[in-house]
């Protein structure tokens, strides 16, 4: 991860603008409106579909992926259906729209405060391994993970009907500091992921516990890789857009102190297909370290890098201290829809 934080020009691109139609975040209790959606659970590979356009059903799988083997986001498929319902059939065709090529939930910048420092901060967790970025040993490791489908622990090999799908993940994370090049690094935070899909929005709370006392420099938390979405990136604050701006170029929501209340973007595919691709990401800017008390007014609260991923920005700056067995918190999520586009 290269590139800066923060930038004095923000390109804005308001030629074909978003409105807040292109908002769908859903209301605070996430309750379900009643729609079925099916899913099943192959080995550890998941798959839940949701009714996505007038002509197909999207497939969220979940699996293990990524330089560290951690049990999240794998891929978004396109699956043919024009009825006005999502389609059980889970073993027909379906095309490819995305994989998740790296970490959807952010990697960390943390050291254990016992261990001498080391001059080389790099990040561990999410799908950073030794080297920092996708090469060599784990730094990281899923411990366990379960599915349940409305509370029911999902039964294997079959189609499932549900409203909602709940995924936990338990994370050991090593640290900069602590991180070994043959992989037995020691293990100093504890990380439980809690993923609540229904209907193609995905609600995460993330508990980020500390294993013994731990220094944290740098954490995102909720981002995105971008490329089935990379057209354009609208910054907002509730429903007022801040700015729309190309999806290949950086961005950013402006700093903090003039922008506060920035807690969501919208991306979108280009316009010339018969369907726009729609990903809205949410941060609870009222609970945990969402609130951003551990960010710096002259950062911003979101920003995309020309790269092509989109990150909330949680932890900078501050360094704050985590002591053995507190917790540190966020959540917020991914609704994925579509709408109709020019074509």
């Amino acid at each position: 991860m290269s590139g800066s934080d923060e930038s004095d020009h923000v390109a804005n691109d308001n030629s074909t603008p978003l409105t807040a139609d292109d908002i769908r975040k859903p209301d605070p209790s996430f309750a379900s409106n009643g729609s079925v959606q099916y899913a099943i659970k192959q080995g550890n590979k998941l798959t839940i579909a949701h009714k996505y356009s007038a002509s197909d059903d999207m497939w969220i799988v979940f699996d293990y992926h990524g330089a560290n083997r951690l049990y999240g986001f794998s891929q978004w498929r396109l699956a043919a259906n024009t009825g006005e319902q999502v389609d059980p059939d889970m073993g027909r065709a379906s095309s490819l729209l995305q994989n998740a090529v790296t970490d959807w939930i952010g990697p960390y910048i943390v050291k254990a405060d016992k261990d001498a420092d080391v001059p080389s901060q790099h990040f561990t967790g999410g799908a950073h391994a030794f080297n920092g970025a996708d090469k060599g040993s784990a730094t990281a490791r899923t411990v366990s993970y379960s599915i349940r489908a409305d509370g029911v622990e999902l039964a294997d090999g079959q189609v499932t009907a549900s409203e909602r799908i709940t995924i936990q993940v338990v994370n050991h994370v090593q640290g900069y500091n602590t991180k070994v090049e043959d992989g037995s690094g020691r293990e100093i935070l504890k990380e439980t992921v809690t993923y609540e899909v229904v209907g193609g929005r995905v609600q995460v709370h993330t508990e980020i516990e500390a294993l013994e006392d731990i220094t944290i420099y740098r954490y995102y938390g909720l981002q995105t890789v971008n490329q089935a979405w990379s057209d354009k990136v609208a910054y907002y604050a509730k429903d007022k857009i801040v700015s729309v701006n190309p999806g290949k170029l950086y961005s950013d929501s402006g700093k903090l102190s003039a922008n506060p209340n920035v807690d969501q973007y919208v991306l979108t595919s280009d316009d010339s297909k018969p369907i726009r691709h729609h990903l809205l990401v949410w941060l609870d800017r009222k609970y945990g370290i969402g609130t951003m008390e551990h960010v710096a007014a002259h950062r911003p609260a979101s920003f995309t890098y020309e790269y092509g991923k989109t990150y909330f920005l949680q932890i900078v700056d501050t360094a704050p201290v985590l002591a053995k067995g507190k917790t540190f918190s966020w959540r917020g999520g991914y609704h994925f829809f579509s709408r109709k586009g020019s074509s």
